[in-house]
């Protein structure tokens, strides 16, 4: 700081040298005479020699006349010789203040040091010297050691003429120790202890601009109404008691400049013109009226009025104040480039950046990488950004130059280096306090959110989520990027696989920041979603609002095709045609068009429109002849035809499909077909050829276990059931420890048992499961074995395989089906095992399993006589499987027993879900209700429950003729014979001659006959 801190900070006077050689100069001249002030009194025994005097009186001389080095020389050559003189603390204090003008400021310390040490406490030279010290160990620099010597002074002297000046100077040593707080409350102990010193103007005004540095700006203005006033007292003279304040005008222009701070500090834009324009005008030739044309042009460049910032910033180019015309510089090259003269904004800047000693160079530098990265030139970013971040002298600059040389890294793909910068600017703000860095918070969010995008980018999506969570719960209503920061937190949370908080958080941006520039991909990201959680609607929606709000997006391609495709697969197959042919017309160069043309043909023959099918198929060919779907497509033009049951044009597009070589998989599947269509030919011999060439030429692919099936099939209407057999020991040499091999042999499995060839089936069975025990339908050939085990009667081989099964699958369901099915069979033999496997499987069972094992338990125990267990057993089954068929079985059940006991509204009340049902169930249920009603006399009831009988189950004929005759009892009974004879002749003409009709004539003889 050296000198500056003394004679330039803030409007101090530049004169404190000057009034100390004054105050050096008027104490000299009394030492001649003995003043009171200049020494102290005489010792009796050492009385003053005309040499001492003369020797005085030379040094006064000299120093009069500005002759410091022979002052100087004198007092030093004084000073060796006198040793015992009682003028030697003058002599130390006059080489002290020579020293001080020759700027030998350590020696001058030392001289004042001696002074300070040979002056007696309470000598009034003392607490001068002792001052003059304090500003010899300032001008060194030693603001550490000044502080606590400043401190030291003022509680020594508070009564002092220097003493307020000693706190004005503690204040400042504090601010340059960036120790903002404790500065500010010295000033406003020097205001409280010193109001009518002449530093109050400049302590006020020192205080408020503290205010401001600590983004205070309303006690900033609150300061300078008090120095306002202070000033004001002065202008029609000086108060009682007060000294005026030093240099008055410069307090005024600093009250002016610091209001006008404070309010652009509160955005009041037109205020703090007014008030730089005040002091331009009152004061144009001071130096603050330079700094306040400065601000108004940056008032200017701020609102918009870039054309008139510029004329102003250009004007003061050539200010004589340096400090000014840099900054004129600076800003008036960002102008430029708002202006979208980017080439004299980068030439300008440039010229800046290479000046020496501009205090504004890495500021240029700064606005170079900016205006780089914004032209895209990374690497030349990269370049000034860098060179900015080494030059920065302040911690705004150094932050944004890191946090800008981030980005560029991260455009560049450097992401770890990205992620390095940005954890760089997170411990730069962790050590930052408000008054180093101004809203540190911004800077905070922009180093959060690049470290974020870096480590997503960087494929680490786990580091990521959790910082950008933490990021968005800090700033979620103060963020300057709040839909990045939103955006990115979406990001994270999909690359994590949280689809549903992801979707949320894509759902926050459009809500909050509908015109953010991230709308167009959140709006396809939450289709995304959607589409990946298989919420196909809602995939369609948001896919198809993209499209609408973006026509043109570069994601308009890809939601059409997934939009599509969800609508194909939730079976909106004409909305997902038109959609396909849209994209493919509109989009016929990307790379989804293909496949969409493809599907737009697909989805025609999933609507049976099989002419468009075709025509779309033919036109897929043509348009995409190497296309890996184009066999595809001939494929399908053949399959086609084929479900039209055209099998020679299936089988000659089948052929020409087999003629363009096509892969194996569509070679073998193309056989395939042609096997199919000679099979339902009838020409057996052809389809017997066509499965063998898929099993022989093909037997990796999938359709060569179905050609195995296949050709047992064929040989089985062939009449050749034997060779049927040995087709799968001719699979197995051939293709030994193949699924061939194994699907054949189940299949030969499931021909003995279909032709009632128990034992050899399971002997098939056995052999399956020995041969292939880890095969995934081994439980499926040990539920067959077991199943021809029970149609054998073959107890020790039924209860083996079921021994087995429970061992080796407990989990299978084969395993529950073995155990019901072997139950069933054991029913009516062992009852008590068949209950316990019953539980088990009620009890390990899915629903349907479930369900049948409960039922099949409470029939066992109506079987018994336990018709308490039975009802338990069918009303726990309605309870736990409502809407299965075994619990429709289970209410038919519960009726008849409570048919039984005559409780007739319990019959009505469990068969009453099931009498609108449409099949034989319905109708016994129906038939049961109106029963019911019946046998309590109510043929009201009775009669609404057959009449609907008779018009929902016309097809059930027991039924049916069950409800008509009853039907016709109930009329009888409500005095209407001629609805019941109408009845009774219906079911006569339906069934003359069984039963039914028998009884309904025997009705017929009995009614009274009508009367002509």
């Amino acid at each position: 700081m050296g000198g500056v801190l003394l004679l330039t900070a803030w409007g101090q006077p530049a004169e404190r040298l000057e009034k100390l050689q004054e105050a050096l100069r008027w104490e000299a001249e009394r030492i001649p005479w003995m003043a009171e002030r200049a020494l102290p009194p005489q010792p009796p025994s050492l009385p003053l020699t005309v040499w001492e005097l003369a020797a005085m009186a030379r040094v006064r001389s000299l120093a009069q006349q500005g002759r410091w080095e022979d002052s100087r020389a004198e007092a030093l050559e004084f000073l060796q010789r006198y040793t015992l003189s009682a003028l030697r603390p003058w002599m130390w204090t006059a080489l002290g203040v020579a020293e001080f003008v020759l700027r030998e400021f350590p020696r001058a310390e030392a001289a004042w040091d001696s002074a300070r040490a040979t002056l007696p406490t309470g000598e009034p030279l003392r607490e001068q010297v002792e001052y003059w010290r304090l500003l010899a160990i300032l001008q060194q620099g030693h603001y550490q050691r000044a502080d606590h010597e400043l401190q030291q002074y003022a509680e020594r002297y508070p009564a002092a003429e220097s003493a307020d000046e000693a706190l004005w100077l503690r204040a400042l040593v504090l601010e340059s120790l960036g120790n903002i707080p404790q500065a500010a409350q010295l000033l406003e102990l020097l205001r409280q202890r010193y109001p009518c010193r002449n530093t109050l103007a400049q302590a006020l005004a020192r205080q408020a601009y503290l205010r401001l540095l600590e983004r205070r700006a309303v006690e900033a203005l609150e300061l300078l109404e008090h120095l306002q006033l202070h000033l004001e007292r002065f202008r029609e003279g000086n108060p009682p008691g007060c000294q005026p304040p030093d240099e008055p005008q410069l307090a005024r222009q600093e009250l002016l400049y610091i209001r006008g701070e404070a309010y652009i500090l509160l955005e009041r834009w037109d205020a703090a013109w007014n008030v730089f324009d005040t002091l331009a005008r009152q004061f144009p030739d001071a130096p603050l009226a330079q700094r306040a044309r400065l601000q108004q042009g940056w008032i200017l460049l701020r609102r918009g009025s870039t054309a008139d910032a510029l004329q102003r910033f250009d004007e003061l180019r050539t200010s004589p104040q340096q400090e000014i015309a840099e900054l004129a510089e600076l800003y008036g090259a960002i102008a430029r480039k708002r202006l979208g003269d980017t080439a004299a904004a980068r030439q300008q800047l440039l010229e800046l950046s290479l000046r020496p000693h501009s205090r504004w160079s890495a500021r240029a530098l700064l606005e170079l990488g900016q205006l780089a990265y914004e032209q895209r030139r990374y690497q030349s970013a990269q370049l000034f950004l860098e060179q900015a971040r080494r030059e920065a002298a302040d911690l705004p600059t150094l932050l944004t130059a890191v946090l800008l040389l981030g980005e560029s890294l991260y455009q560049q793909q450097q992401w770890r280096e990205a992620v390095r910068l940005f954890q760089t600017a997170e411990q730069l703000l962790a050590t930052a306090d408000s008054l180093q860095l101004p809203n540190p918070h911004r800077y905070r969010e922009y180093a959060l959110l690049g470290l974020g995008r870096s480590l997503l980018a960087l494929g680490q999506p786990e580091a990521a989520l959790p910082l950008l969570q933490r990021l968005w719960a800090e700033y979620r209503d103060r963020a300057l990027q709040g839909d990045e920061i939103l955006f990115w937190l979406a990001e994270a949370h999909y690359r994590v696989g949280e689809l549903a908080q992801a979707t949320e958080a894509y759902e926050q941006v459009l809500l909050r920041y509908p015109q953010s520039a991230r709308r167009e991909e959140a709006l396809y990201s939450i289709g995304w979603c959607a589409f990946r959680l298989q919420q196909l609607e809602r995939a369609v929606f948001w896919f198809e609002r993209l499209i609408q709000e973006f026509p043109q997006s570069r994601f308009a391609a890809e939601a059409l095709l997934r939009s599509a495709d969800a609508l194909y697969m939730l079976g909106h197959y004409r909305r997902a045609a038109e959609q396909y042919h849209e994209l493919s017309r509109r989009f016929p160069n990307t790379p989804y068009a293909e496949y969409a043309a493809y599907q737009y043909g697909y989805v025609l023959y999933r609507l049976r429109e099989f002419s468009a099918a075709e025509q779309a198929f033919r036109t897929f060919a043509r348009a995409y002849p190497n296309s890996p779907l184009a066999p595809e497509a001939l494929y399908m033009l053949a399959w086609i035809a084929f479900q039209q049951r055209n099998y020679e044009a299936a089988l000659e597009r089948l052929r020409g499909l087999l003629a363009t070589q096509p892969s194996p998989e569509i070679a073998a599947r193309a056989w395939f077909a042609i096997g199919n269509a000679y099979y339902n030919m009838g020409r057996w011999e052809d389809a017997l050829a066509a499965y063998r060439t898929v099993v022989e030429r093909y037997p990796n692919s999938p359709f060569a276990a179905e050609a195995v099936q296949s050709v047992q099939y064929t040989l089985v209407m062939l009449g050749r059931s034997e060779e049927a057999y040995r087709w799968a020991d001719t699979i197995a040499q051939r293709f030994p420890a193949t699924r061939l091999e194994q699907e054949a042999r189940l299949r030969r499995a499931e021909l003995l048992f279909a032709e009632q060839r128990y034992r050899d089936a399971l002997q098939e069975y056995r052999e399956f499961v020995r041969r292939y025990p880890y095969n995934e339908r081994t439980p499926e050939a040990l539920l067959w074995a077991l199943r021809s085990a029970i149609a054998l009667a073959d107890e020790p081989s039924a209860a083996e395989l079921l021994e087995q099964l429970r061992r080796t699958y407990p989990q299978s369901s084969q395993t529950l089906q073995g155990m019901l099915e072997y139950a069933h069979w054991k029913a009516r033999v062992d009852p008590r095992t068949a209950d316990s496997l019953y539980g088990v499987v009620a009890a390990a069972g899915d629903s349907l399993t479930a369900a049948e094992a409960l039922l099949h338990r409470g029939l066992l125990a109506y079987s018994r006589a336990d018709t308490l267990r039975m009802v338990m057993e069918l009303q726990r089954l309605i309870a736990l499987y409502p809407q299965t068929e075994f619990a429709a079985q289970a209410r038919l059940q519960l009726a008849l027993y409570w048919r039984a006991r005559e409780a007739y509204d319990s019959v009505r009340s469990v068969l009453a879900p099931l009498i609108a049902r449409e099949d034989a169930l319905g109708a016994e249920a129906l038939y049961r209700f109106g029963e019911a009603w019946m046998r309590q006399r109510q043929y009201d009831s009775a009669a609404r429950a057959f009449e609907q009988l008779r018009l929902s189950h016309r097809g059930r004929e027991d039924w049916y003729s069950l409800g008509l005759l009853q039907l016709g009892e109930c009329y009888e009974q409500l005095g209407r014979p001629e609805a019941a004879a109408e009845v009774y002749r219906v079911l006569l003409n339906l069934r003359p001659g069984d039963e039914f009709g028998k009884t309904a004539q025997a009705r017929l003889n009995r009614l009274p006959r009508r009367r002509p």
